[in-house]
């Protein structure tokens, strides 16, 4: 009925069909985790499935259910089995708390077509931020309410990069291309 009860996400995936990369699929983990864990009533996510279905094996459901998983049929892992690793060892830290209001976002070249946003910090005072746009392409400047000393850039593939136009406060001259999610790490 809805009486304030948890939330579970079940068997959530992204499928990576004929047409669908794998580049899509793990900016949608991206996106998609970062959105269900801001949401205080959701408390546990589930992914399906880790592993694509051979093609001669049954399968409940139509053809996209032979490619949920984060590996291939053949054994080979996907871009977003990097980027699912890449979500746990950056959030599974303890209790998260969302900040979101504690970022603000500036479009500085562009126009937002679907501008989200997500920012947590943990308990060791790392704040974590998440930005796309699911429509534009476009430039933005981000303002942190609370000071940090560097900020690193992750990659869906899980490689890192320091931020060198970041003040402090501010990451700036960010460059979003639609669908595509920026993941940043700010170290306290």
């Amino acid at each position: 009925l809805g009486e304030g009860e948890p939330i579970w996400i079940n068997e959530m995936g992204y499928a990576t069909t004929p047409g669908r990369t794998q580049r899509e699929q793990a900016n949608w983990f991206a996106r998609a985790v970062s959105t269900f864990l801001a949401d205080p009533h959701i408390e546990h996510i589930g992914f399906y499935e880790i592993r694509d279905l051979p093609r001669n094996s049954p399968a409940l459901g139509d053809d996209a259910n032979y490619y949920l998983g984060l590996i291939d049929a053949q054994g080979r892992k996907k871009l977003a089995f990097a980027t699912v690793d890449l979500l746990t060892d950056l959030l599974d830290q303890g209790t998260l708390a969302v900040i979101d209001a504690a970022a603000q976002v500036s479009v500085t070249s562009g126009a937002a077509g679907n501008l989200h946003h997500h920012l947590f910090l943990r308990p060791d005072g790392v704040q974590v931020l998440f930005v796309y746009d699911k429509q534009a392409s476009l430039k933005i400047d981000i303002t942190l309410s609370r000071r940090g000393q560097s900020a690193i850039a992750y990659s869906l593939d899980g490689t890192a990069a320091p931020v060198t136009n970041f003040d402090g406060l501010t990451l700036r001259d960010i460059q979003l291309a639609p669908g595509e999610v920026a993941i940043f790490a700010v170290e306290p």
